[in-house]
């Protein structure tokens, strides 16, 4: 059972490392590079880097998350 928590851990942590690293090629920039330049924008409106910045936090936080799970599985 471990194991099998495990893979699928693995899996998803896979599938948030390639969409993260489309964006880091999308955009020529880390993610807290391309945050700042979000940030920067005033009054400026381009709603794809937008949707793109929240689908890159999105899959940043989950890896973040996958991946203290998997130590934890390891662990355990």
């Amino acid at each position: 059972v471990k194991n099998q928590a495990l893979l699928i851990l693995l899996a998803k942590i896979e599938k948030f490392e390639v969409e993260n690293k489309h964006f880091e090629g999308k955009y020529g920039l880390g993610f807290c590079g391309f945050q700042e330049r979000i940030e920067r924008k005033e009054n400026q409106e381009d709603f794809t880097e937008e949707d793109d910045y929240l689908d890159w936090r999105f899959a940043k936080e989950a890896l973040e998350r996958l991946k203290r799970q998997t130590r934890e599985l390891e662990y355990a």
